[in-house]
């Protein structure tokens, strides 16, 4: 079947013939589709961590991932042996500027194609973590675990009672307190002037006194306008008040759902609903002590052995579930990580696709002559560059990158008025292969180059963490790492278009005479 398409497309289509386009994309969607099963497959999404680093988390991932760069490195090799066998451009051959750039646009395709086969594999991961339940159904658990967690007291820090926000938590008229037996650390006591006491209400650590606040370095950083800061004392206020009120229905009912969740997932606890109500519901103060303390997740072996009172104490893998959920929240609503992982793909397809179209110009003795000379070059200015920065005037790190980018950019129009001055003057092709791969290569890297090039010389002048104006007025800095990927995506698209002027260019430098 693929030799008769094939023989097809040489009889009707020689450019998607010598391209070898129909096999190496049949490769490609295999490959792609299978290391997205693999990562699929691959994927631990068992609730077993608090806090989750990346979509590949699971046995063997990074092998896996590691083995979709390598199967894309022999494709792309297996590829480039067939294709250039035949090379019109080894002589001169009639060829329009629509169908170089329709090479070019097709080496970007497949090098483009190849690329991504690391990205489908982080998609089956990604896609397997969104597959656990929907957006709603993870911020509906993750509310209930928020909630759930003044009812799980670790231990006293966050319990305790504070003078400035708490009152003591009155005593029940009916209540009776044997004085003898009462630990007066608990309690709020008032002396009077023949040194009798009055007990005014309980003030040890209990689950009415939970609180439990984000903390920020910056000191400009207002939590009260912080949605999550204000969602979470939202929960905190509502079960402190079914505490307060003594609602057991609405407190084992949310306990029951905090088990269905953990039944859901299969999550290792030491409780059930009811023993759990049993051992914190006690009104109207409800301590926090040695008997009503609960482990948020269950303590290692290895912490076992240092403390054995807090390993056997009951637990209730708080933290797993919150880490799995955020992770399913993170995977639905979190793109930028998929969006950075597509962009290096491509912009790694843009430099490959300019290096193979170089070589099919140039051929590849030349293309290899070019890529000798250009490391030379790259090491001499290697030290030329650490020579500058001995030097006191070069010493600041701006000035040397910016004489380093300036080179490179210099060297890019220099080699541009070279090559039209060439096509102009109608002259011999000599030695101009290597400066054709040089511009060719140099040509996805200038917007790059003029990028950090205005960074550098932004920061020389202005300062790197902030800057003032004209009349001394501190402004903010520009964080220039945030449009990053922004240039790269611009960068992308002006190469598509700038590639239509640039195949004209080499058309016509091809149709030059021989030396």
């Amino acid at each position: 079947m693929i030799n008769k398409i094939q023989r097809y497309l040489l009889e009707n289509y020689p450019l998607l013939w010598n391209i070898r386009l129909f096999p190496v994309m049949l490769i490609i969607v295999v490959a792609n589709v299978m290391f997205f099963l693999f990562g699929y497959w691959s994927t631990n999404t068992v609730f077993d961590s608090s806090y989750y680093y990346s979509f590949l988390d699971g046995d063997g991932i990074f092998l896996l991932y590691f083995s979709s760069i390598f199967i894309g490195v022999l494709v792309f090799v297996g590829w480039l042996v067939f294709y250039m066998r035949n090379n019109a451009f080894r002589i001169y051959y009639p060829r329009t500027t629509l169908q170089l750039y329709a090479e070019w646009l097709l080496i970007f395709v497949i090098c483009a194609g190849i690329s991504v086969i690391p990205f489908s594999m982080t998609k089956g991961c990604l896609t397997k973590w969104q597959a656990v339940t929907s957006v709603k159904e993870a911020q509906k658990a993750l509310d209930i675990i928020e909630k759930v967690r003044i009812l799980v007291p670790s231990d006293t820090y966050y319990y305790s009672y504070s003078s400035d926000s708490d009152k003591p938590i009155p005593i029940p008229k009916d209540m009776p307190l044997n004085l003898d037996t009462l630990d007066l650390d608990n309690y709020s006591i008032q002396y009077d002037s023949d040194g009798q006491f009055t007990v005014n209400g309980y003030n040890g650590a209990s689950l009415l006194f939970y609180k439990k606040n984000h903390y920020s370095y910056y000191s400009s950083y207002n939590e009260e306008k912080d949605p999550e800061y204000v969602k979470q004392q939202k929960a905190i206020a509502e079960v402190k008040s079914w505490l307060a009120n003594e609602r057991k229905d609405s407190i084992y009912s949310l306990m029951k759902e905090y088990m269905a969740l953990v039944k859901k997932h299969d999550v290792k606890v030491n409780l059930t609903a009811d023993t759990w109500f049993d051992r914190i519901y006690n009104p109207p103060f409800y301590p926090v002590d040695v008997h009503t303390v609960i482990n948020e997740d269950a303590p290692s072996e290895y912490y076992s052995s240092y403390y054995d009172d807090d390993y056997y104490r009951p637990s209730l893998s708080l933290s797993y579930l919150e880490g799995g959920y955020k992770k399913v929240v993170d995977s639905h609503e979190d793109t930028a990580v998929m969006e950075y992982i597509l962009l290096t793909c491509l912009c790694f397809s843009l430099g490959f696709s300019v290096l193979v179209f170089s070589a099919r110009v140039t051929t590849g003795k030349k293309w290899l002559k070019a890529f000798v000379i250009l490391g030379i070059m790259v090491l001499l200015i290697s030290l030329f560059t650490g020579v500058l920065a001995l030097i006191s005037i070069f010493s600041d790190s701006e000035v040397t990158g910016m004489l380093v980018f300036g080179f490179w950019l210099f060297l890019f129009i220099a080699i541009l008025i070279y090559l039209i001055n060439k096509i102009v003057s109608n002259s011999n092709r000599n030695h101009s292969n290597v400066a054709v791969n040089f511009f060719l290569w140099l040509m996805p890297a200038m917007i790059p180059l003029i990028f950090f090039l205005y960074i550098l010389f932004t920061e020389l002048n202005y300062g790197y963490y902030s800057r003032y104006d004209e009349y001394g007025n501190y402004v903010d800095r520009v964080r220039f790492e945030d449009y990053i990927d922004v240039m790269l995506w611009v960068n992308l698209i002006i190469m598509f278009l700038a590639m239509v002027p640039t195949c004209i260019l080499i058309k016509k430098w091809k149709g030059l005479p021989d030396e």
